[in-house]
């Protein structure tokens, strides 16, 4: 990977070194007031309606082990 240092360096998302994916400066938004959706659609049975589930997280303390959209307060 050396011989892309040039081309990592310039990342805007990098890391403590360029090698790094993501500087994770989201990170604290996790632990704010946020609405919370799933990637997934949930289906009515009676219905078959397809509708989005969301949710908010009052205590700041929300986390979730599927994939989930956020959006702070």
């Amino acid at each position: 990977m050396d011989g892309f240092y040039p081309h990592l360096e310039k990342r805007a998302d990098k890391g403590d070194k360029p090698y790094n994916l993501r500087n994770c400066a989201y990170m604290d938004d996790f632990y704010k007031q946020k609405f919370m959706w799933a990637e997934t659609m949930r289906v009515h049975k009676s219905t078959y309606e397809k509708f989005p589930r969301f949710g908010f997280d009052f205590k700041r303390d929300c986390l979730t082990d599927k994939t989930c959209f956020i959006a702070t307060v």
